[in-house]
């Protein structure tokens, strides 16, 4: 049974993202920006809140204290995000990639890859102690949007959803690293992408999975 409500939700959310009237790299530099903040926020806020936890609840069980014994992926500082970034997995949905690929520093360091008159893949990416409690807390902002998706990624942590201004993305932890990936439709093209969001945070899972295989390499 089709859920006309769905249908009619998903296509109000596409075209409110396309009647912003802001190409998809000015989008990603605000949103890049806000990522900022809302990372050092939420990180704060979730450390003190752990120091703030008595001693006895910060213990952990022995069933946890088992299942925590894998040691995690810890990685370098010193990426390069559009040496390693992934974008085969949505050239099956968009078609080829540009071969030119724009790298962010500031706030974060990232990278843009466009597609034509569809749209930009795009990187974020943060090393940091706390990745944990940023992923945590940003995935706490994440659900006050929208529902929260899970799609295979090979991350340790994972969660897909809209955005209402830039679109899918899937957000990942994975040791000490927190990564993001998503797809932002070109908002000014008479033929925006438009694809189906769900195939989108599958293929989105694919390139978060391929660019931290890439990132292990380096």
């Amino acid at each position: 049974m089709t859920d006309h409500g769905s249908d009619v939700n998903a296509s109000a959310g596409q075209r409110s993202r396309r009647a912003l009237g802001v190409s998809a790299a000015a989008a990603l530099a605000a949103v890049a920006a806000v990522a900022a903040v809302i990372l050092t926020v939420t990180g704060t806020r979730n450390r003190e809140s752990a120091d703030r936890l008595p001693v006895e609840s910060a213990t952990a069980s022995p069933a946890s204290s088992a299942a925590s014994t894998a040691t995690p992926w810890r990685y370098s500082p010193h990426l390069r995000p559009c040496e390693v970034f992934a974008v085969a997995p949505l050239e099956g949905l968009f078609g080829t990639a540009d071969p030119r690929r724009s790298a962010t520093d500031r706030p974060l360091k990232g990278c843009v890859v466009g597609f034509g008159t569809h749209g930009a893949a795009n990187l974020l990416v943060e090393v940091d102690d706390h990745a944990d409690a940023q992923f945590r807390g940003l995935k706490e902002v994440a659900a006050e949007e929208g529902s929260l998706s899970q799609v295979p990624s090979g991350c340790q942590e994972s969660y897909a959803y809209v955005d209402g201004l830039l679109g899918p993305r899937l957000a990942c932890l994975d040791g000490n690293l927190y990564l993001t990936v998503g797809w932002t439709d070109d908002m000014l093209s008479a033929d925006p992408g438009g694809g189906d969001d769900q195939a989108v945070m599958k293929a989105l899972g694919r390139a978060a999975q391929e660019t931290l295989h890439n990132l292990r390499r380096t």
